[in-house]
């Protein structure tokens, strides 16, 4: 061993004795050891830390997502209806519908934010209503 470090780096291995050598390539042989080993721990740290993210994205889109649509879709029963509600309802109907939307578009920044943490653009995965909506007119038939 003390052959090929001298081969090397002559100019510094030829100052000091064989067993210094030695003793100098156990040391870094230790210290390999334990940068890998500290390097694998927070591998699993991570490994660990981003299958929490997936769980929380999967909340967000699901869990979350789902009551979301179905207050909508009362909300929008409300606005459908707001001659037959009492006088100023249409405006708390409007802060409804509002705020929903910005409930949504902050689920879909989040969401976007975690899929981009994971190295997966967000527009890279469509959904299936994508194209039953892209497929769909436009305009009302006449």
């Amino acid at each position: 061993m003390y052959e090929e470090l001298l081969e090397r780096d002559p100019a510094v291995l030829a100052e000091r004795s064989p067993d210094d050598v030695v003793a100098l390539a156990a040391s870094l042989q230790v210290a390999l050891r334990n940068s890998l080993r500290v390097s694998r721990s927070l591998s699993e740290h991570l490994q660990e830390a981003e299958a929490e993210l997936e769980d929380v994205a999967r909340i967000l889109s699901h869990d979350i997502r789902a009551p979301l649509r179905q207050f909508n879709s009362f909300v929008g029963l409300l606005d459908a209806s707001t001659e037959a509600l009492p006088s100023g309802a249409s405006e708390y109907v409007s802060h409804l519908k509002d705020s929903t939307r910005d409930l949504s578009d902050r689920i879909d920044s989040v969401s976007k934010a975690i899929r981009s943490r994971q190295g997966v653009a967000a527009d890279e995965t469509p959904s299936p209503m994508d194209a039953v909506v892209g497929a769909a007119p436009t305009e009302r038939a006449s």
